[in-house]
């Protein structure tokens, strides 16, 4: 597997990556005149997925970009991406310390099988169990 980009057909330049993008966004620009003129809906076939998103990128990034620049836009972003991190980080806290019951019990279980698997293997044990299973057997 060779790490040669000039090989690798999923690494592509920064140019060539622009040109797609403006390819792209030109069609869809022609796209949408043509159901502008027609004043029609586009039909899915007319957008590939690449220029779907493209577009999309290209809506979103200006906003973004207009919210980040003010103070408050940053801070409730910030405020916002914090309050997700945070109830994310609860979550998987609360997910460890209730389900530290759970693995007890199974550490538990465990240990007792693999002690009773070591006590069985001892031969004055098996002998005492079947001396205690005829004993009950004839009473």
């Amino acid at each position: 597997m060779s790490l040669d980009p000039q090989q690798s057909h999923w690494l592509i330049s920064g140019q060539q990556w622009a040109e797609e993008r403006r390819n792209d966004l030109l069609q869809a620009w022609q796209v949408l005149q043509t159901s502008y003129e027609q004043r029609t809906l586009p039909s899915r076939v007319d957008l590939t997925q690449s220029v779907m998103l493209t577009s999309l990128g290209a809506l979103l990034l200006p906003n973004v970009l207009v919210i980040l620049a003010s103070r408050k836009g940053r801070k409730l972003v910030f405020d916002t991406v914090e309050t997700i991190l945070a109830t994310i980080l609860v979550f998987l806290l609360l997910s460890i310390v209730l389900g530290l019951p759970i693995g007890a019990v199974y550490l538990m279980i465990k240990a007792i099988s693999y002690f009773l698997a070591s006590l069985w293997s001892l031969p004055a044990v098996q002998a005492a169990v079947a001396a205690a299973r005829s004993s009950f057997a004839s009473s």
